[in-house]
Protein backbone atom coordinates (compact mmCIF):
# COMPACT_ATOMS: atom_id res chain seq x y z
CA UNK A 1 0.00 0.00 0.00
CA UNK A 2 1.42 3.70 -0.87
CA UNK A 3 0.56 6.55 1.06
CA UNK A 4 -1.28 8.18 -1.80
CA UNK A 5 -3.68 4.94 -1.18
CA UNK A 6 -4.67 6.21 2.14
CA UNK A 7 -7.90 8.44 1.55
CA UNK A 8 -8.18 9.45 5.75
CA UNK A 9 -6.98 8.34 9.16
CA UNK A 10 -8.70 8.10 12.23
CA UNK A 11 -6.10 7.71 14.99
CA UNK A 12 -8.36 5.64 17.79
CA UNK A 13 -4.52 5.40 20.01
CA UNK A 14 -3.42 7.90 21.66
CA UNK A 15 -0.09 6.56 22.77
CA UNK A 16 1.38 2.93 22.08
CA UNK A 17 1.73 1.90 26.49
CA UNK A 18 3.96 -0.13 27.75
CA UNK A 19 1.35 -2.75 27.98
CA UNK A 20 1.08 -3.05 24.87
CA UNK A 21 4.00 -4.83 24.16
CA UNK A 22 4.54 -8.02 26.14
CA UNK A 23 6.32 -9.30 23.81
CA UNK A 24 9.39 -7.03 24.50
CA UNK A 25 11.31 -7.38 27.55
CA UNK A 26 9.12 -5.71 30.43
CA UNK A 27 12.40 -3.26 31.55
CA UNK A 28 12.39 -1.99 27.93
CA UNK A 29 8.33 -1.33 27.62
CA UNK A 30 8.14 2.34 28.31
CA UNK A 31 11.20 2.98 26.14
CA UNK A 32 10.37 1.15 23.14
CA UNK A 33 6.38 2.59 23.69
CA UNK A 34 7.89 6.01 23.99
CA UNK A 35 9.62 5.57 20.83
CA UNK A 36 6.82 3.85 19.21
CA UNK A 37 4.75 6.85 19.44
CA UNK A 38 7.16 9.28 18.62
CA UNK A 39 7.53 7.23 15.09
CA UNK A 40 3.32 6.91 14.68
CA UNK A 41 3.14 10.73 15.64
CA UNK A 42 6.06 11.77 13.14
CA UNK A 43 4.21 9.04 10.21
CA UNK A 44 0.50 10.62 10.80
CA UNK A 45 1.78 14.15 10.97
CA UNK A 46 3.91 13.48 7.11
CA UNK A 47 0.58 11.45 5.51
CA UNK A 48 -0.99 13.73 3.03
CA UNK A 49 -4.58 12.61 4.03
CA UNK A 50 -7.33 14.08 6.13
CA UNK A 51 -7.18 13.59 9.45
CA UNK A 52 -9.50 13.31 12.37
CA UNK A 53 -7.79 14.40 15.62
CA UNK A 54 -4.61 14.45 14.05
CA UNK A 55 -1.37 14.10 16.32
CA UNK A 56 -0.87 17.16 18.98
CA UNK A 57 2.45 16.85 21.58
CA UNK A 58 0.49 15.23 23.83
CA UNK A 59 -0.93 12.17 22.03
CA UNK A 60 -1.54 10.36 18.44
CA UNK A 61 -5.71 11.26 18.52
CA UNK A 62 -5.24 14.66 19.18
CA UNK A 63 -6.06 16.49 22.36
CA UNK A 64 -5.49 13.86 24.99
CA UNK A 65 -5.69 16.34 27.63
CA UNK A 66 -5.50 15.49 31.69
CA UNK A 67 -9.35 15.67 33.43
CA UNK A 68 -8.96 19.16 35.38
CA UNK A 69 -7.79 20.59 31.49
CA UNK A 70 -11.18 19.38 30.48
CA UNK A 71 -12.81 20.96 32.80
CA UNK A 72 -10.86 24.32 33.20
CA UNK A 73 -11.83 24.85 29.56
CA UNK A 74 -15.22 24.02 29.81
CA UNK A 75 -15.40 26.55 32.78
CA UNK A 76 -13.57 28.86 30.24
CA UNK A 77 -16.40 28.84 27.95
CA UNK A 78 -19.27 29.68 30.93
CA UNK A 79 -20.60 25.42 30.57
CA UNK A 80 -21.21 24.73 34.20
CA UNK A 81 -18.42 22.36 35.92
CA UNK A 82 -18.23 20.93 39.26
CA UNK A 83 -14.73 21.50 41.00
CA UNK A 84 -12.45 18.19 40.97
CA UNK A 85 -8.63 17.54 42.94
CA UNK A 86 -6.67 14.70 42.05
CA UNK A 87 -5.28 12.52 45.07
CA UNK A 88 -2.55 9.92 44.75
CA UNK A 89 -3.99 6.25 45.84
CA UNK A 90 -1.09 5.13 48.26
CA UNK A 91 0.47 1.80 47.07
CA UNK A 92 -1.03 2.41 43.14
CA UNK A 93 0.22 4.24 40.39
CA UNK A 94 -3.40 4.90 39.96
CA UNK A 95 -4.91 8.62 41.02
CA UNK A 96 -8.48 9.39 41.70
CA UNK A 97 -10.15 12.26 40.23
CA UNK A 98 -13.20 13.26 42.59
CA UNK A 99 -15.94 14.10 39.67
CA UNK A 100 -14.18 12.07 37.21
CA UNK A 101 -15.46 9.15 38.19
CA UNK A 102 -18.15 6.60 36.31
CA UNK A 103 -21.26 8.65 37.95
CA UNK A 104 -21.61 11.88 39.56
CA UNK A 105 -21.40 12.51 43.41
CA UNK A 106 -24.68 12.11 45.18
CA UNK A 107 -26.56 10.16 43.37
CA UNK A 108 -26.78 11.88 40.27
CA UNK A 109 -26.42 10.39 36.52
CA UNK A 110 -23.99 10.44 33.52
CA UNK A 111 -24.50 10.40 30.11
CA UNK A 112 -21.48 10.67 27.23
CA UNK A 113 -22.46 12.61 24.15
CA UNK A 114 -19.99 12.40 20.77
CA UNK A 115 -18.69 14.63 18.30
CA UNK A 116 -17.74 13.24 15.38
CA UNK A 117 -16.88 15.55 12.66
CA UNK A 118 -19.79 17.88 12.61
CA UNK A 119 -22.28 15.93 13.86
CA UNK A 120 -23.18 15.31 17.72
CA UNK A 121 -24.58 12.11 19.03
CA UNK A 122 -26.20 11.30 22.08
CA UNK A 123 -27.59 14.09 23.05
CA UNK A 124 -31.22 13.31 22.79
CA UNK A 125 -30.69 10.49 25.03
CA UNK A 126 -29.85 12.55 27.55
CA UNK A 127 -33.59 14.09 28.33
CA UNK A 128 -34.46 17.47 28.48
CA UNK A 129 -31.94 20.56 27.50
CA UNK A 130 -30.50 17.89 24.65
CA UNK A 131 -29.84 21.03 22.18
CA UNK A 132 -27.77 23.11 24.92
CA UNK A 133 -26.11 19.89 25.84
CA UNK A 134 -25.73 19.03 22.16
CA UNK A 135 -24.28 22.70 21.78
CA UNK A 136 -22.15 22.35 25.16
CA UNK A 137 -20.17 19.17 23.71
CA UNK A 138 -19.57 20.97 20.11
CA UNK A 139 -18.09 24.22 22.03
CA UNK A 140 -15.45 21.91 24.04
CA UNK A 141 -14.18 20.11 21.02
CA UNK A 142 -13.79 23.48 19.10
CA UNK A 143 -11.71 24.86 21.80
CA UNK A 144 -9.84 21.80 21.45
CA UNK A 145 -9.52 21.33 18.26
CA UNK A 146 -10.79 17.91 18.67
CA UNK A 147 -13.31 16.62 15.53
CA UNK A 148 -13.68 13.30 17.29
CA UNK A 149 -14.36 13.31 21.18
CA UNK A 150 -16.28 12.23 23.67
CA UNK A 151 -17.97 14.44 26.15
CA UNK A 152 -19.04 13.23 29.49
CA UNK A 153 -22.33 15.35 31.57
CA UNK A 154 -23.02 14.66 34.51
CA UNK A 155 -26.40 15.59 35.97
CA UNK A 156 -27.30 16.37 40.17
CA UNK A 157 -29.89 18.88 41.71
CA UNK A 158 -28.42 22.09 40.65
CA UNK A 159 -28.64 20.48 36.80
CA UNK A 160 -26.56 19.00 34.20
CA UNK A 161 -22.50 19.92 33.89
CA UNK A 162 -19.69 19.09 32.07
CA UNK A 163 -17.93 15.78 34.25
CA UNK A 164 -14.93 15.95 31.22
CA UNK A 165 -14.24 14.25 27.81
CA UNK A 166 -11.71 12.52 26.10
CA UNK A 167 -10.35 11.33 22.17
CA UNK A 168 -11.05 7.79 23.01
CA UNK A 169 -14.36 7.27 20.81
CA UNK A 170 -15.89 3.80 20.59
CA UNK A 171 -16.62 4.07 16.75
CA UNK A 172 -18.95 0.96 17.38
CA UNK A 173 -21.24 3.35 18.71
CA UNK A 174 -24.22 3.43 16.73
CA UNK A 175 -23.86 6.67 14.06
CA UNK A 176 -20.31 7.17 14.90
CA UNK A 177 -18.69 5.56 12.61
CA UNK A 178 -20.60 6.80 9.89
CA UNK A 179 -20.02 10.29 11.32
CA UNK A 180 -16.64 10.08 11.03
CA UNK A 181 -16.66 8.31 7.20
CA UNK A 182 -18.79 11.77 6.38
CA UNK A 183 -15.80 13.65 8.37
CA UNK A 184 -13.14 11.88 6.44
CA UNK A 185 -14.74 11.97 2.76
CA UNK A 186 -16.36 15.31 3.19
CA UNK A 187 -20.04 13.70 2.61
CA UNK A 188 -22.48 15.42 4.31
CA UNK A 189 -24.92 14.03 6.13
Amino acid sequence: MQARDIRGICALLPAVAGSDLRHITATDRSYVAAELTAFLAAWLVCMPCPKVNPPSPVGLSGPNWRPERWICTAARLGLPVRGAARTAVPGTAHTVAPGMEPEPADGGTRHTIVVAGTEVIGAAESGDGHDALAEWAARLAGASGARMLNVHIGADARGPFVLGADVCVDTSRPGVADALRRELTGRAA
